[in-house]
Order: structure tokens, then sequence, then C-alpha cells
């Protein structure tokens, strides 16, 4: 999408560039915004999209999320106390196709589940479980659930069901349960 797609009466340009750059940290209003014109416009696309946003005291539960574009599910820099549960994460393959064959050498394929450290601050006291995480067509280098952290954030991460990724949960995301 284009800056001018998103741009609103509480959401300018001028906002969006800084986000963009990281001159400006993105308030849980704009990011809900955000989420609700990305969703809307993979709607008129005839895409399925739910993304789960978190960032204080929340909980994400019962999407599906198919053929995503990059990561299932991003948990922010500085969220807390937030709940990720119950949700069917399939395909992170960069294609926009669930049918598609995953390209297990890319890089750029993303993880079921992104614990995003992006330099700010670490998502602390997380609980990732009961989630369905799967690649319906080969293997994806990547991790089912991935942190780009490797400290103890007294993160909880358990029963989760995850097929198809070269790393189930990464060892990175089981340091920020302090294992």
């Amino acid at each position: 999408m284009k800056q001018e797609e998103l741009v609103d009466e509480n959401l300018t340009r001028g906002l969006i560039s800084m986000i963009e750059i990281g001159k400006r940290e993105i308030s849980n209003n704009v990011a809900l915004k955000l989420v609700e014109k990305f969703e809307q416009r993979a709607k008129e696309l005839n895409i399925e999209l739910k993304i789960g946003y978190c960032k204080a005291k929340s909980l994400q539960t019962g999407n599906k999320v198919l053929s995503a574009q990059n990561n299932g599910i991003n948990i922010t820099a500085g969220s807390l106390n937030c709940t990720i549960t119950d949700n069917n994460i399939a395909n992170t393959n960069l294609k926009n196709n669930s049918n598609a064959a995953e390209n297990g050498t890319s890089a750029k394929i993303g993880n079921g589940i992104l614990l995003d450290w992006t330099g700010v601050a670490d998502p602390q006291y997380i609980t990732i479980t009961n989630n369905t995480i799967s690649s319906s067509n080969g293997i994806i280098a990547k991790s089912g659930v991935y942190s780009t952290s490797n400290t103890n954030h007294h993160n909880k991460i358990d029963s989760n069901i995850i097929t198809g990724y070269k790393y189930g949960v990464h060892l990175y995301a089981l340091a920020t349960c302090g294992k």
C-alpha cells in the first residue's frame, strides 16, 4: 500500500514517514488504525488477513493467518503482558498463496510468531500458547516462534503445535523465557 492510501484526518503522510524511519513511536490508536486499513485492503483483494497487534495487556486469540506476506503475528517492541493463544498461522511464504510451495532458502520468509525487539524495548511477560503454526507445502527456513532478543523477559512459550519450519521454537525465543 502507498502512504496516500493510509492517510486520513488523524494520520498524515508526515507521521507515516516519521514512523517508517523510526523517528516517531507508533501509538496504539495509530497501530490499530493501520491494522484496520491493511485488513480492509486485504479484504478488497480477497485475501484473508488478520494481523495480531499486541502492545499492552492485550489478547490475540482465534485468528486465522493464511499465507502471510511476512511474519504471521509480530509482537512489537515495548509490548507488555500480552497473550497470544489459539491462533492458526499457515504459510509465511511471502507468496500470498496458501497452496504455493515454500521457498525454504529465502531469508525473507517470515516466522510464525516474532517477538520483535527492534532496538527499542523487548516484549515482556508475553504468553504464547496453544497456537498451530504450519507450512502446508515444504519447509520454511525460519522459526515457528522467534525472538530478536536472547535475554530473559519472563515470557512463557508452551503447548504450541509447530510443523514445517526449520526450527520450532528458536533458542532465542526460549531464552526470553529464562530457559
